[in-house]
């Protein structure tokens, strides 16, 4: 059973210039009904690519989840993630094995894999920019 849903989205204006700005948010949804889902912004500075502030918001969204669990007294082991991304490239490397070649997602994937691995189960599902533009809004 899924008890967390994140949708997620990362960007960069300018994508990697010196002078691009990293950014992205997510919403984490709780399945217990009596919970409001709850949207979150971050800015990441500048020489950001789009990959990279894909990686740091899930990294961002997987650090606030374990927070709430650990300031309740809970155990990340006993929940389950599924996480909803419109980067292909990020579900591919995080679920289907896909080689990360980029020598700058190459930390970002270990921090992200390693804070899923804390987790019971996290699912990583690739749905589509339209989608995504409509849940939040970028």
């Amino acid at each position: 059973m899924t008890d967390f849903i994140i949708t997620a989205d990362g960007g960069s204006l300018g994508n990697g210039t010196e002078n691009s700005i990293g950014y992205g948010s997510f919403i984490v949804e709780c399945v217990n009904p009596n919970t409001k889902s709850r949207q979150f912004r971050y800015m990441f500075g500048t020489g950001i690519t789009n990959n990279e502030a894909e990686y740091m918001i899930l990294i961002e969204a997987l650090k606030f989840i374990k927070s709430i669990l650990e300031a309740s007294g809970d155990s990340v082991t006993n929940h389950s993630i599924h996480i909803k991304s419109d980067s292909a490239l990020v579900v591919g490397q995080c679920s289907l094995g896909w080689k990360v070649t980029a020598l700058n997602l190459r930390s970002l994937n270990t921090e992200l894999m390693a804070l899923v691995n804390t987790f019971n189960k996290v699912e990583f599902v690739k749905i589509s920019g339209d989608l995504m533009k409509s849940i939040l809004g970028h």
